[in-house]
């Protein structure tokens, strides 16, 4: 287990797993400005791993977090100003410390931010390419469905017209969101797209 990092377009891999205390991985998030910060985040079953070096060296990054199943990771698109992530966690146990989990120190730090969701089991996490404007945000849930966030994380409220209770394990944005209201979501009962920001959703699976 652990990371692999691969430097000739995925013909070969190694090991990145200096410092890495978890190697049970289960989410992966680079910085927008990888290119120059090097910065990249790994969600790990007992909390989130940062390294700014391109994957050569990680520290823990879990202070809030210590002891979280990490599923999911969403870097904001103006991190390298506001240095905001999100965690979404998932334990088997129906802990009410689970759930979505925010940083605005880069990682440094967490606190609880789900004040809304009623599934805090979080499969999956996507946040709007205009976060900067929008401070859009959508969480992926085990039974729960979608939720969605327009004010930074303070508060959630579900959309899941047409989605019914399916567990939703993936989300992806329209890079054109802002203009086309565009959501795709994985669940178990297929592919579903919203082109109104989720107000509703259709299956497509032709």
């Amino acid at each position: 287990g652990g990371a692999y990092k691969s430097t000739d377009g995925g013909d070969t891999w190694s090991e990145a797993n200096n410092g890495l205390a978890d190697l049970s991985l289960q989410a992966l998030a680079l910085s927008p400005g990888f290119v120059s910060d090097q910065t990249l985040f790994v969600g790990a079953s007992s909390g989130v791993f940062k390294s700014t070096d391109a994957g050569s060296n990680w520290s823990n990054s879990s202070s809030g977090l210590l002891g979280k199943r990490v599923f999911a990771l969403a870097i904001s698109t103006d991190f390298a100003v506001d240095h905001t992530l999100f965690a979404g966690t998932l334990s088997f146990d129906a802990s009410p410390e689970q759930g979505v989990y925010k940083s605005t120190d880069g990682g440094t730090s967490w606190s609880w931010a789900s004040n809304g969701i009623t599934d805090l089991k979080i499969k999956a996490l996507a946040i709007s390419p205009g976060w900067a404007g929008d401070k859009t945000i959508y969480a992926a849930t085990d039974e729960g469905g979608v939720f969605k966030s327009t004010n930074g994380g303070d508060a959630w409220s579900a959309v899941k017209t047409g989605l019914s209770n399916l567990n939703v394990q993936a989300l992806a944005l329209s890079p054109a969101y802002a203009s086309d209201q565009t959501l795709f979501a994985g669940t178990n009962g297929g592919v579903f797209k919203t082109t109104d920001g989720a107000a509703s959703w259709s299956a497509v699976n032709t």
